[in-house]
């Protein structure tokens, strides 16, 4: 049987904060009213919900502005992440979401990690599309780009190392 609910905080597929839904009895009474995102839709809520509609409409306004200036920052951004890679072209590590929120709040425009949407860490060089939701109706793809460095092994050769002998004192040696 559906219940009539008043939202606390905005639900993603359902609604915005103050938004009066219709869900069904057990997604309310086990989910919602429990995690504090919704309310039940009372006579008294409602006539409360009613007068502060005009000032969580200008809130929303505000934060939809912040958010779309938020972007506008983040367009603007360029990262580039270098990494060793190995011979066969892989990368030896990789590029991860906790490293672009970190590159990103160094350059300053920090975003949350639930923001940054990658459906794994980046693994491969050359450029990639990260998406960054900056708010439910705000969606910025960042372009990413990630650099190979080719690692040089140390190959040493018997001219450049020292002989052991000369590397223990004269006086320390066994009678």
């Amino acid at each position: 049987m559906p219940q009539s609910i008043i939202l606390l905080s905005d639900v993603p597929g359902l609604g915005q904060v103050g938004d009066l839904c219709k869900v069904k009895d057990g997604f309310a009474r086990n989910y919602l009213i429990p995690q504090q995102l919704a309310v039940v839709a009372t006579a008294n809520i409602k006539k409360r919900f009613e007068h502060q509609k005009e000032k969580l409409t200008a809130t929303r306004e505000k934060q939809l502005n912040f958010s779309k200036g938020l972007a506008d920052k983040l367009t603007k951004v360029g990262l580039v992440f270098e990494r060793p890679i190995g011979p066969n072209g892989r990368l030896f590590g990789s590029v991860t979401t906790m490293d672009i929120i970190s590159e990103l709040s160094r350059q300053g425009a920090s975003v949350e990690k639930k923001s940054v949407l990658m459906n794994g860490p980046l693994k491969a060089a050359g450029d990639h599309n990260v998406r960054v939701r900056v708010h439910s109706q705000v969606v910025v793809d960042l372009p990413v780009k990630v650099i190979g460095i080719e690692i040089k092994k140390n190959v040493a050769h018997e001219e450049d190392m020292a002989p052991e002998e000369a590397a223990t004192p004269a006086d320390a040696q066994p009678q």
